[in-house]
């Protein structure tokens, strides 16, 4: 039998969101845990239960973010200038079992 448990740290500092490093993307920071339980059933098969949390503290953060001109619908035709993104997932447990062989 054996447990584990960690927790990791993954963070984005600001960077540059276009070519010409004119416009600065948000930086952010994300927590995330995990626990691992192990069990022998008998010789060399074990079943391992888990679970993860990501984004631990469920802040608002961007996955992908680009600086463009966007032409929507009821914006001028010349565009409008923006930085663009894909907003990040919020916190997410997931869990599971595993049956190794």
């Amino acid at each position: 039998m054996a447990t584990s448990a960690a927790w990791t740290r993954c963070a984005c500092s600001r960077s540059a969101a276009d070519d010409d490093r004119f416009q600065t993307a948000r930086g952010y920071t994300l927590y995330e845990a995990g626990a691992r339980y192990r069990h022998q059933l008998g010789g060399n098969t074990f079943i391992d239960a888990f679970v993860n949390i990501e984004n631990l503290l469920n802040i608002d953060w961007r996955e992908a973010q680009f600086y463009n001109t966007s032409r929507l619908r009821g914006e001028p035709v010349q565009g409008v200038n923006d930085i663009n993104y894909a907003p990040g997932n919020p916190r997410t447990v997931m869990g599971g079992l595993a049956l190794r062989f």
